[in-house]
């Protein structure tokens, strides 16, 4: 009887404690939170400047052609690509230029000139960006491809520039 009565005092007492704890940390929570959230707003607003010309070129080999699976499975439209001593990634060259594409060869993308609106401070301050960052963030065109020119092999396969307007 004792035991089964400290038992349940000690369940009351824990719960007891537990509650008063969880308003404390909720309301914490949420007063950090609301917090972080106000200076994520004003971090992305002072991140942005204002526009800028993305332009140039690439070396990659393709290591896959494949089809997009959104819009045509059959025909290959996307090339899975590796920069120099990098993890693969994919691009979207459509269907002209993914029938011109061979498995394991190496070839220079030409991306489309575009003007970009909102450019994060951070980008403009490097000059070149990386392809894979450059692609996904602002929506590159692959322009044409080419064989690759010996120079252009290795550590010097990034040529894309980013120059404000």
């Amino acid at each position: 009887m004792k035991r089964s009565l400290c038992t349940v005092l000690m369940a009351v007492f824990l719960l007891a404690a537990c509650s008063a704890c969880g308003r404390n940390a909720s309301d914490q929570y949420d007063e950090g939170y609301q917090k972080g959230y106000e200076d994520g707003r004003t971090s992305v607003n002072k991140e942005l400047t204002g526009n800028a010309v993305i332009c140039g070129s690439f070396t990659a080999t393709v290591r896959e052609v494949i089809p997009d699976y959104v819009l045509d499975d059959t025909t290959p439209q996307v090339a899975v690509v590796t920069l120099f001593q990098e993890s693969p990634f994919t691009i979207f060259v459509g269907e002209e230029l993914g029938k011109t594409l061979e498995t394991g060869q190496i070839y220079t993308f030409e991306v489309a000139e575009i003007n970009v609106e909102e450019v994060r401070a951070s980008h403009m301050e490097q000059t070149y960006l990386g392809p894979v960052t450059a692609i996904s963030k602002y929506q590159l065109k692959i322009d044409s491809i080419r064989p690759v020119v010996k120079e252009e092999w290795g550590l010097e396969c990034n040529r894309l520039s980013i120059e404000a307007k």
